[in-house]
């Protein structure tokens, strides 16, 4: 079936399998087409899934587009039009995956069970680490630990936790290996370790891990006490009462944390030291931290285009002149680090691009901007309109109109 035009995909929807129902269905919403592709006759727009899906998007939707009369004929549309677009696409084509990781799946599917030393559905982690052992030209027992790390840090979300469950899947298959001889030639010779974290292991100087830190953490109480100060009776003004909020209070102690872990990484700080804030809050260590965070931004472990480190000199600086006291040349060093600081970050009033790319966007879309203004008043509605019949629901389409 050659589907290459909206025009070919109405003429053949009998020919996917629709029932006679669904395919009424169907078929108004592809003749409304024209109206959204620019008053285009249906053979001029391509029946092509991927650029459907680019124009009109997937799943929540954010504004609808000119011409449609309400939210919901754009959701009826679209899911109408996108679904025949699927069918006549066929299934997707599943990643290449090398015949030795198909055995191992396979044989980890028919051993795997309830009570059993393989647990049930565990082939599905090993297939996740074949499609990317696959890729890579590994088979599985060419798999060793330092190749676990690098083919993970492609991964993020479902799919990496799927491929960490296939390690320890892989794992399990290695301890009873000498009960299964069929596939010993298939596993790798040493168990293999989970990937690393994608994200850096908080500071180990945090609140309350430490012993060493507990002076630390006392002095940073005192600075918080006395940003806040006391009323008249000589009494601690509470959090909700001061300009220093909870909320202040923890982007300071953010700052102390992503510092004391930038020192530890270091090599300036480690566990037979007991640091007080003196010892990080000076215009040496503070240089030294920024230093380290500055390095890591220029080998792409951490954002470039954030106000991280700016925001944790800026909170450092201002314990070490409020609080811990510096001498007048040490002042005069913390300005210098400070304006280097500031010159090399981002503008903390700046929009970061994701957000600034979208605003551009919206500016240039009547639509989306009228879509956006409407939905308070949508919402409203809809509300109103469960409500009305709220008494005549039952217990079950309660529960589903209030999800």
């Amino acid at each position: 079936m050659n589907i290459k035009t909206m025009k070919d995909l109405l003429e053949n929807l009998e020919g996917l399998g629709y029932s006679k129902s669904t395919i009424n269905q169907i078929r108004p919403r592809i003749k409304e087409c024209p109206k959204f592709y620019g008053n285009a006759p249906l053979d001029r727009i391509p029946a092509d899934l991927a650029d459907f899906e680019r124009r009109w998007g997937r799943g929540r939707i954010a504004a609808i587009a000119e011409g449609f009369k309400s939210h919901d004929h754009f959701v009826e549309w679209r899911k109408r039009v996108r679904g025949a677009l699927g069918k006549a696409a066929g299934p997707k084509a599943s990643a290449a995956v090398l015949p030795d990781w198909t055995i191992l799946a396979d044989y980890t599917a028919a051993i795997g069970g309830v009570g059993q030393p393989i647990g049930p559905h565990r082939a599905s982690g090993i297939l996740a680490v074949a499609e990317v052992a696959s890729a890579d030209g590994v088979g599985p027992p060419d798999v060793v630990p330092g190749w676990v790390t690098p083919a993970a840090s492609k991964l993020s979300g479902k799919r990496r936790r799927t491929f960490k469950g296939g390690i320890t899947t892989m794992n399990d298959l290695i301890a009873i290996r000498a009960d299964h001889p069929e596939i010993d030639h298939l596993l790798p010779h040493m168990p293999l370790p989970q990937p690393d974290r994608g994200k850096s292991p908080p500071s180990p100087w945090r609140r309350g891990h430490r012993p060493q830190a507990s002076a630390l953490w006392f002095e940073f109480d005192e600075f918080v006490l006395a940003k806040r100060g006391t009323d008249g009776l000589g009494r601690p003004i509470p959090a909700e009462k001061s300009d220093f909020s909870t909320r202040t209070e923890e982007t300071y102690e953010n700052a102390l944390n992503l510092a004391t872990a930038m020192l530890e990484r270091g090599g300036d700080l480690d566990a037979s030291m007991t640091p007080s804030l003196a010892d990080v809050c000076n215009p040496q260590v503070i240089a030294r931290a920024a230093n380290v965070w500055r390095a890591r931004e220029i080998d792409g472990e951490v954002r470039a285009d954030s106000t991280t480190r700016k925001n944790m000199v800026a909170r450092l600086s201002h314990i070490a002149e409020f609080h811990v006291g510096l001498k007048k040349k040490q002042k005069k060093e913390l300005a210098k680090i400070k304006k280097q600081v500031r010159k090399t970050s981002p503008r903390s009033d700046a929009m970061s691009p994701p957000r600034l790319e979208w605003i551009k966007a919206f500016s240039k879309c009547p639509a989306q901007q009228r879509a956006v203004h409407a939905q308070p008043e949508k919402l409203m509605a809809d509300a109103n309109r469960i409500i009305a019949r709220w008494d005549d629901l039952k217990r079950r389409k309660r529960h589903k109109e209030r999800m």
